[in-house]
């Protein structure tokens, strides 16, 4: 399962977090601590947002 974490201005994937659950994928997403009003959650990219060469991918312990 991936959750992107995106910039909702740019739509740009800052990260995306590997896990098993929703809920494991959310609790690392907590901890990387983004800023809530300029980033934003979602387990689809859609149309609307993209990868680039400064996305990381984070997997869940």
């Amino acid at each position: 399962m991936e959750l992107y974490i995106y910039n909702q201005e740019t739509f740009e994937i800052e990260v995306i977090v590997k896990g098993e659950t929703n809920e494991e994928c959310e609790a690392k997403a907590e901890e990387l601590n983004y800023d809530l009003d300029l980033y934003a959650w979602s387990y689809t990219k859609g149309n609307e947002l993209f990868e680039t060469t400064e996305t990381k991918t984070v997997e869940c312990e």
